[in-house]
Order: structure tokens, then sequence, then C-alpha cells
């Protein structure tokens, strides 16, 4: 099967372009770009894709307007690197590898349009969108002590750093995106994704969220005292109250016996006044003293000695009792919660105590800030220079796009005497990742609007959200999923616009292994060289043997089965092409419950049920060849999403040497 010639055949009848057709119902599909360097994607995980591209297919069938942006937001850093190693110039040679392996692949995109970096335009709407936030206060610049990747000099946050990657603090001077006003909304969306619960976990961990338990304790003199609990799983070991008199009216948290005395005491500068009150502790029934103090900056202080250091060391000092919690990492003297972790006991806790109606929660989040800085020596530039002599930093606005030279030297494309130096390093891909899937609304058939909290902008969103599908990789969760999830909330809060949700549906694809359950890297000397395999084998048995496995499992690759798949499609090619148009009318009612079948899975987006159906329906009827012409192009019909390349060929040679068979419809 030939395949470049299709895709120009494709375009020519504009398969891939958006059409500027108010009318038909519109179809947004995203998926983020795997990994890759040099020599193409060679980790495996072209899953995503290739499924987008299925879903794409189908609903241009269906007379949808679809978009579907695929590009190289952030190829950027490592492969243009890579060029400038091999020639010192900033050439397409890379950006090409992947277009032709796409292409190759039959991934249907419109290379005019691709999300590139290269391209001025796209990096003029990302570089505008960063001066738009910076300019409304949530892109601030400021020192932060961030993390540092002593191997790669990556630079991270508590919100973006891997788990896996030791780093060493350093203070450095980044931006940074204050999400403080939108966290709590963005935390709402999270928890509404139909993902897994582990990914959803590990999200909500980043965020830094905290549970407080609000409660009121009962006092000896019959009143109570309202207090937050940010680690409820110790209130077993908490053995005094601190209540400073500066912050809290204590008038009704001290005995008429002790009244003068609390006053005394503080006036002599002791530091620590017995109050004559105290509370009862809900967990364990113990009474627990409360002191007047000045000592704190807090109006009540809650003491620990048995869990925290610096509590244990005030105890100590008063010579007071405590009471330890935590023996061999579980908890003991706690009531119920003996013999629990810390992490389980602070969830128990919180259940039963909502249950029995005595607390209520409050959600805290402590990572609001996110490094948006990279160290790379390439990447977009920040649209700023900075200005040494005044200590400030002056925006580009109106001189953009700031970009490379084909010498790799930054430049602007007009004439500025704004003052200043670049700023070391660059933008990140939490920043352009999670900006590309907003961009690329407007980046297509439109214009490019002035800002992304223009009014026209706004109108974009209203036309092409919610996406209807979303493919993210796993290793992308928080760049192409959580961010453009943030992107979202803040222009909804700027410009008063409302969506019911930002995804239809999110799919999140894990790696893809090899026979020893090891990732695909550079590293492990195992990874896949899809131009190989493309040159090896068919196009369409490579996009069906990808399929094979559940979009949410691991898949394992085995090149045994690839080679058994592509047999496969050359025997159902072999098969279709000497196809006779006989009379086989007692076959029609199982053509069109196979077409009808296929919308139906395709529709509901069960792709793995549309894959094994295609399957199951060709080894029972297609290879036995016992159907005429008309069938013959339902069964195209319903294969060309997954298969486009063999449906065209068998409809060129069988029905149409001048049309493509995306002019037939879905019949």
């Amino acid at each position: 099967m030939g395949r470049g010639n299709w895709y120009k055949k494709w375009l020519l009848n504009r398969g891939f372009i958006v059409e500027n057709d108010m009318l038909k119902s519109k179809s947004y599909i995203y998926t983020t770009m795997p990994k890759a360097n040099q020599f193409g994607y060679q980790n495996g995980n072209i899953r995503g894709i290739i499924a987008s591209d299925i879903y794409a297919r189908f609903d241009r069938l269906n007379d949808y307007n679809v978009l579907f942006p695929l590009g190289f937001d952030t190829l950027a850093s490592s492969s243009f690197q890579e060029s400038k190693k091999n020639n010192n110039l900033l050439d397409d040679e890379i950006p090409n590898l992947y277009i032709e392996e796409l292409k190759e692949l039959g991934i249907g995109i419109n290379d005019y349009k691709l999300i590139n970096m290269r391209h001025d335009e796209y990096l003029v709407s990302l570089q505008e969108a960063f001066i738009d936030l910076y300019e409304k206060g949530y892109i601030i610049y400021k020192n932060r002590l961030l993390y540092e990747d002593n191997e790669t000099k990556k630079v991270y946050d508590d919100f973006s750093k891997p788990d896996d990657i030791d780093c060493s603090k350093v203070k450095m001077k980044s931006f940074s995106l204050d999400i403080s006003s939108v966290v709590k909304e963005v935390y709402k969306t999270i928890v509404s994704l139909d993902i897994k619960e582990e990914y959803k976990t590990d999200i909500i961990k980043r965020l830094g969220l905290k549970r407080n338990l609000l409660m009121s304790l009962s006092l000896s003199n019959k009143n109570k005292l309202n207090i937050k609990l940010d680690k409820p799983e110790y209130l077993g070991g908490l053995s005094f109250i601190v209540l400073n008199p500066n912050l809290i009216d204590c008038t009704t948290y001290i005995s008429e016996q002790e009244k003068e005395n609390v006053k005394l005491i503080l006036e002599s500068n002791y530091p620590f006044a017995d109050s004559g009150i105290t509370a009862l502790n809900p967990l364990t029934g113990r009474q627990i003293p409360i002191f007047i103090s000045t000592s704190y900056k807090e109006a009540i202080y809650l003491v620990f000695p048995g869990a925290i250091e610096d509590d244990r060391l005030l105890q100590e000092a008063m010579e007071l009792e405590y009471i330890d919690i935590i023996s061999n990492g579980l908890l003991i003297n706690s009531d119920f919660l003996d013999g629990m972790s810390i992490n389980d006991a602070h969830n128990e806790i919180i259940n039963v105590f909502l249950d029995a109606g005595i607390a209520s929660v409050e959600e805290e989040f402590e990572n609001t800030l996110i490094n948006l800085s990279s160290q790379d020596g390439f990447g977009p530039l920040f649209p700023f220079l900075y200005d040494r002599d005044l200590g400030q930093i002056n925006s580009l606005k109106g001189f953009l796009p700031y970009n490379f030279s084909e010498q790799f030297r930054p430049i602007l494309n007009d004439k500025t005497n704004i003052s200043g130096l670049p700023l070391k390093g660059s933008i990140n891909s939490l920043f352009v990742d999670g900006m590309a899937p907003i961009l690329a609304i407007n980046y297509d058939e439109y214009s490019s609007s002035d800002s992304i909290f223009s009014e026209e902008f706004i109108s974009l969103l209203k036309e092409w959200i919610p996406i209807s599908i979303l493919m993210v990789d796993k290793s992308n969760i928080l760049s192409n999923l959580v961010m453009p999830i943030i992107f979202n909330e803040i222009i909804k809060k700027e410009t008063n616009y409302t969506i019911n949700g930002l995804f239809t549906k999110v799919i999140i694809i894990p790696e893809t292994l090899d026979y020893t359950y090891t990732k695909l890297l550079k590293c492990n000397n195992n990874t896949l060289d899809i131009k190989s395999l493309l040159k090896q084998y068919y196009s369409d048995s490579v996009r069906f043997y990808f399929m094979t496995s559940e979009l949410d499992e691991d898949l394992i690759y085995d090149d045994n089965m690839l080679s058994k798949i592509d047999l496969y499609v050359k025997r159902v090619e072999h098969t279709l092409l000497n196809v006779c148009d006989i009379d086989s009318s007692r076959m029609d009612y199982h053509f069109k419950e196979f077409i009808t079948k296929c919308k139906e899975y395709l529709s509901k987006r069960e792709l793995s049920k549309y894959i094994n159906y295609v399957k199951s329906f060709t080894d029972m009827y297609i290879l036995k060849e016992m159907y005429n012409y008309n069938q013959l192009l339902l069964y195209l019909i319903a294969i060309y999403p997954l298969m486009p390349f063999l449906a065209e060929e068998i409809y060129e040679e069988k029905f149409s040497k001048k049309n493509s068979i995306i002019n037939e419809g879905w019949i």
C-alpha cells in the first residue's frame, strides 16, 4: 500500500481542514505529542496519536467540523539542541522527520498549521498569553527556593518535581504562575474527572491539599472553643492549648478565680499563665489545660509534644506532662486510631468525625505557585527584557515574536528601543504544553486574537469547548491535563464565561514496555525505531497493532505479534482486491448491522469494542468473499478510521480514481 500519495489526496479533498461553517456540529480532539529525540518517536508512546486520529477520521465521516491540532509545541529544546550540535544552525531537518513519520502513520494533520515554535504566528500567541497573565497578576517574577536536578540542571518546585529524581535546593529568580484564586475550582474539576483514582490522588498531592478539621471543644466552664486541626490524626496527643490575648478575646476562656493571677503573670513578663479552664478532648475524653500567653503569633496554638519536636521542647521548658502517640510509625493512646499509620489515621478521623456530625472540613492548598522558568538554553523565550540599571523587566508586547535566529541568537522581528538584556532560561513545558490546547482553537483556520481574555477569543472558546476527547500520555499529566484546566479556570474567572466542563472524555495512556516490562528508553537500550517499523510493515498494520491493548493499560511491545498482524492485514488486502460484484443480497443485514455497530462503538468512544468487532467480522465474513460491491463499500467506510490506507486503496480500485473515501461520508 503506497502511503505518500494518499496523504496528498486527503489534503486535496480538504480531509483535514477546519471548515468555517457555523451550521456544522463541532468535534475538538486533542492529544499530547509523545516525547521524541533526533531519531523520532523511539519510546513507542504513539497510541494516543493513533487513537485520536481514528476518532477524528470517524467524526469527519459523520460530517463533523473537526479540530484535531497536532504539532511540536515543546519539541523544541532537546531536538533543536541536537540539530545545533550537528550543524550549529536552526534547520527543519528534525521537525520534518516527525512530520514524515506522522504522514506514514496516516495521521490526519494539516502540516501547514502544526503547533510549532518555529512558526512566528504560534510563538506570538504563546508569548502574548504569557504577557496577558503577567499583566493580570497571575504570573509573578520573584526569588524562590526551587529544586535543581544535578544531572540535567532542570528546575522544579513542589508541584512539578518527579518523585524519583534527586534534587538540591537552589534560590533563584523565576517566573511562577499564581493559582491561589482558582485552585479550589481546579481541585473540583480534577475530582470530577473520569480517570483512575491513583492519577487524581497524585495530582491532588501535587496541589498540596490539606484537609483541616474544624470543630468545637467543650470547656469546663460550659463554653466552646473553636479550633482548626491541620493534623487531626495527632488529636490523641493534644497536651495543652495556648491562647494569645492580643489576637483573641480570652475573657470567656479564663476562670473567675484566675483572672487576676493571669493579669499579674502576663504583666510580669512570665510567658505563660494558667487559665484555670480545661477543654475536653473529643477523641480520648481527657481534660486538656488551657494557658494564656503572648509567646505565639497564633490566636490558638495547639501543642502536641508527642508528635512535634518544637512542641516537645516547649513541654519540657514548662515541665508539663505529655502524651506519647507514635510508636514504630503507628499511633498509640489515640482510641480508635490505635495501630494505624499516620496517613490512614488522617482520613479515618476526618471521616468518623464528619459522620458523627461533630466537625467539618476546610480544604487548603499549599502549592499555589507553579514554576514556569526553565534553565534550558533553547525554547520559547520570556517576552521581557531585563533592565539591569533600573532592576526591572520590560514587556515586549507589540514587538513579538521574540525568538531565535538561525544562528541560535535571540532576536526580535522589529527593531525596538526597549532597554534590557535577555533573561536567562526560557518558558518551561508546563506553560507551553498546557497552553497548546487553548491556543490551538484560534490557530488553525482563525486569525490570532490580541488576548486570551478578549471577546473574540472567548467566543471561539464557547464555540469549541468542551474538548470532546483528550488523550494524555501518563508522563504528561501535569503539563497536558492539569495545566489546561488551570488556564481555563483563570480565563473563566477573568471573563465570566461558563462551560459545563473542559473535557467530555479524558483517556490517560500508560507507557509502552518491552517483553521484560521495562520502559522503552535510550538509556535502557530498548528503544523502538518507528521509521524502520513503517518501512518493514504496512502503516495500517502498525496502527492496528498499537490499538490491540486497552488504552488505559500498558502495552507490552511484541514484534512477533506485529508481524502476525501485518500478515493478517496483507491477507485482507489481497482478499478485497479480488472481490467480484456478485449477487449476495442475503448478506445485506450483516453488513448493515456491521456499520451500525461500528458507529455505535466509535460514537461512545469504545475503541477496544470497535477494534475487536472489526476483527471478528472480518474473520467471519470478509475473508470468505461472500459479498457484493455495495456491501464492500459499507465495510471500507467502517474500517477507514482504523485502516485508512487499505480502505482508500480498495476504494480507488473498485469505486473511484478521483475521489477519496472521505467524500462518501458515513452511510
